[in-house]
């Protein structure tokens, strides 16, 4: 049997679960059409002979395997190894290849080349020369076809980095379900063609950890995707110099000295572990990575940070001007506008680019933000003589947006509330959804949990009642103990609570924050990543031990945690929480298993069947859900989405109860896709 590699991926698409694909959800998994998706089936089918009877096409339906498990395994064996198709690729992979082969040669390339290694024409090779030399345009590298000579692009080694990375970050978000190992590696383009063979994750994740043993770099990385970022440019540096395209000499003085003794660290610790010698030049390009990247602290210094607020002060009095509203200058937004300015006037000065994947959400849901960022950003084209590209004044947007929010209030009287329970996690996250769903009256001002309680800061914050999970310590401030699912004598407790605060008049300072676009947007890069971190871990155990909670929550810890010290972390704070008492839907048939613990970087989820027969009495169903100790706000609202379903969409539990791995992975996309709407209003 000889299928190509388009074939392949869709039969081993169709031979996953049970249940059906449909043609619309296969069309978009593999960047086609529905009706090539219809027509490479009927070939595929063909191709099995009296096997093919096993894939059902339905119309309205879509496409399922319908045999045993043995015919499954069968069919399985009988498709063979990736090394033996016949190599089909879509027009965006042939561009992909084709860039990548461009910019990592320095030597002219020949048609004949592309027609070999891509089995295609020599016209077809023209017209995604087309479409590479705008790509390339946009990414300020010329494209050169010369006759008798060959393709090749004019660029130096700077230029070649800044757009490979572009190319891999398309490709990743294009591509990321190859990348998460979802789909089967496939052969056919050359590794010298292949962004997933030149930018291995496997070893991307070695650079990681090996950052993550510099001393020098403890606390200056401030989140997962600087750390990846870093890790990218690393590699590829590593990459070029072994390839001899080191750059020998240096280009010019390090601005920052914090920046460029980090690169000489940096450097140091890379020739030590890979026994590779690194070219001198390769100290400046990596300081100038380094002073304009946007994840890490600690870089600057005092003058661009005086710059930075010179030019933070002027946008701020330019977004007053533009929309009447006056940013408070106590709030500390001046500062953070400063702090994202420091990276940003570095990038700029050198001519570099930054990645924003909510580029697009924001002019599409916030044109007058973006707006008003556009001009806003006229400080820095005066400051700089330098166009701002959209990404910045993408962020830029968001940042504005944030002052402007929270400069706006209104005189209804609500009542400021905070809601308790032991973690502050996924039980205080359900609770604060029920809550601002049944009482337009409180202001939920924070989730947090009942060791952080502090008196002098919620007087502070002019807090006028706390609704709690579980009891209180002595607290001056009238408490409400509730459950996680607020049951209909549990609304009416909180109600004889609200109206006795609202006897009393309002504390000093006590106003309410509109909640707008403008709020939304600032939350949406966290929910994004978050949302990210739950659809690629998510895991299903149809024979989880829910009589054997120990062993249940040891096996959980080894799943999530990177090394055997991480997963006792996760465990003993697992243990920890559950003694505090289970959460149980009211049926007492699902559990939810959660805290946040030092353990684990990103976010969990998961789903625990209990095994067959098991005592009954005991819930038939866990939901796991983890967090990192100092998860933001918005990671744990994005989980709390997951628990509100638990009450509020029936259809959604019985899937987790019953449902495929498949059916419970579109289950959990579905719920998230709502709250990713509902934040971000569309």
């Amino acid at each position: 049997m000889t299928l190509t590699t388009r074939q392949y991926e869709l039969l081993y698409l169709a031979l996953e679960g049970d249940g059906y694909k449909t043609m619309a959800a296969l069309a978009e998994r593999l960047g086609l059409s529905k009706r090539t998706i219809q027509r490479e089936l009927e070939a595929v089918t063909a191709c099995l002979g009296e096997d093919g009877r096993l894939i059902e096409v339905k119309s309205g339906s879509g496409v399922r395997f319908c045999g045993s498990r043995e015919q499954r395994a069968h069919l399985l064996k009988k498709m063979g190894g990736p090394e033996k198709l016949r190599p089909v690729f879509s027009q965006e992979e042939r561009v992909a290849a084709i860039l990548m082969r461009l910019l990592m040669e320095t030597q002219p390339q020949k048609i004949y080349s592309f027609t070999r290694n891509l089995g295609i024409t020599d016209t077809t090779v023209g017209s995604d020369l087309n479409h590479c030399e705008k790509w390339l345009a946009e990414n300020g590298v010329p494209l050169v076809r010369k006759p008798g000579v060959g393709i090749y692009v004019e660029a130096d080694e700077w230029l070649r980095r800044r757009a490979l990375v572009r190319l891999y970050y398309e490709q990743a978000e294009s591509h990321k379900y190859k990348l998460d190992n979802k789909a089967p590696a496939l052969c056919g383009i050359p590794d010298a063609f292949d962004s997933r063979k030149l930018f291995p994750p496997v070893f991307l994740s070695q650079i990681e950890r090996l950052l993550d043993s510099i001393p020098e770099l403890a606390g200056m990385i401030q989140n997962d995707r600087g750390r990846k970022a870093l890790a990218l440019h690393l590699y590829l540096l590593l990459l070029r110099v072994s390839q001899g395209a080191g750059i020998e000499e240096q280009a010019g003085v390090c601005t920052y000295a914090a920046a460029g003794s980090l690169a000489n660290i940096l450097i140091c610790a890379l020739e030590a572990h890979f026994s590779i010698r690194i070219p001198n030049g390769e100290r400046f390009y990596l300081s100038s990575v380094l002073q304009s990247s946007q994840g890490l602290s600690g870089i600057s210094d005092r003058e661009s940070e005086r710059q930075a607020a010179r030019i933070a002060e002027r946008m701020i009095l330019r977004a007053q001007a533009r929309t009447g509203v006056m940013i408070d200058p106590a709030a500390g937004f001046t500062e953070a506008l400063q702090r994202h300015l420091v990276p940003t006037i570095a990038r700029l000065s050198m001519g570099l680019d930054i990645r924003n994947p909510i580029l697009e959400d924001v002019k599409a849901h916030y044109g007058e933000l973006y707006d008003l960022a556009q001009e806003c950003a006229k400080e820095l084209v005066d400051e700089l003589h330098t166009e701002v590209p959209d990404s910045e004044i993408g962020y830029l947007a968001v940042h504005l947006g944030v002052a402007l929010e929270d400069s706006r209030s209104y005189s209804s009287r609500r009542c400021r509330a905070i809601i308790c329970c032991p973690s502050g996690m996924v039980t205080a996250q359900l609770l604060s959804l029920r809550i601002k769903r049944e009482f337009s009256d409180i202001e939920v001002k924070d989730v947090v949990s009942t060791a952080k309680l502090d008196s002098a800061q919620l007087e502070r914050d002019s807090i006028e009642m706390i609704i709690s999970t579980v009891q209180l310590p002595q607290v001056d401030l009238p408490s409400v103990q509730v459950s996680p699912f607020l049951t209909d004598p549990e609304k009416d407790a909180v109600w004889q609570l609200l109206k006795a605060c609202k006897s009393e008049p309002p504390k000093t300072g006590a106003g309410v924050q509109l909640s707008d676009l403008a709020t939304t947007l600032a939350r949406t890069r966290t929910a994004i990543d978050t949302i990210l971190q739950i659809l690629s871990g998510l895991f299903l155990w149809e024979d989880g031990d829910l009589a054997d909670m120990p062993g249940l929550i040891a096996r959980i810890a080894r799943h999530t945690a990177g090394t055997p010290q991480l997963a006792a972390a996760v465990q003993a704070d697992l243990c920890e929480r559950e003694k505090l008492g289970s959460t149980i839907t009211p049926d007492g048939e699902t559990m939810l298993l959660h805290c946040r613990t030092e353990g684990i970087s990103q976010a969990w989820l998961g789903i625990v069947r209990a095994k067959e027969g098991q005592t009954a009495g005991l819930p038939k169903l866990a939901l796991i859900m983890l967090a990192p100790r100092e998860a933001q706000k918005q990671t744990l609202e994005t989980l709390g989405a997951i628990s509100r379903a638990l009450v509020e969409e029936p259809a959604f539990i019985k899937t987790l109860r019953r449902g495929d791995a498949q059916s419970c992975h579109h289950a959990v996309e579905k719920i998230l896709n709502t709250y990713y709407c509902e934040i971000t209003n569309q």
